[in-house]
């Protein structure tokens, strides 16, 4: 996601400016998609549009664009702990890019784990360690998720 620039706002709110996803998240793409084929089910001899086709190659890219997100992450020491659908935006040319880091973790130095006092994320595509409290935090958490 490439940034912008801030600006504060009072009394003590910051936002940032980023790049615009007009795709906006995977959710909403796949709320379009169904919208989409339902449409097509109420005229049979209508041509799919290409923009809401979901096919293996589609599904196939964005879950390598995602591995390839998280895997610059983990370069940089940082655990995303909130990876799902509402947290990947769909950009030109159908690039995927990570938002919300809200609860992220950085991992430094040797370290390959990070101690987390309770759980966090949704719990919906969280793996199922992440539920423990006083755990630790790896990256092995992430391809839960990924292979949902």
């Amino acid at each position: 996601m490439n940034f912008y620039g801030f600006f504060c706002a009072p009394p003590s709110r910051v936002g940032y400016i980023c790049e615009f996803c007009s795709e906006g998240t995977i959710t909403t793409f796949i709320k379009k998609l169904n919208v989409e084929a339902k449409n097509l089910l109420s005229k049979k001899n209508e041509k799919k549009s290409d923009k809401f086709n979901f096919g293996i190659e589609r599904k196939i890219n964005y879950l390598i664009q995602i591995a390839k997100g998280m895997r610059y992450l983990h370069q940089k020491g940082i655990i995303f702990r909130d990876l799902k659908p509402d947290n990947v935006l769909i950009g030109m040319h159908d690039t995927l890019k990570l938002t919300d880091f809200g609860i992220s973790k950085t991992i430094g130095g040797d370290q390959n784990r990070v101690n987390m006092t309770a759980n966090a994320g949704t719990s919906l595509y969280m793996a199922p360690e992440g539920f423990w409290c006083f755990v630790f935090c790896s990256y092995s958490l992430h391809f839960y998720f990924l292979l949902q």
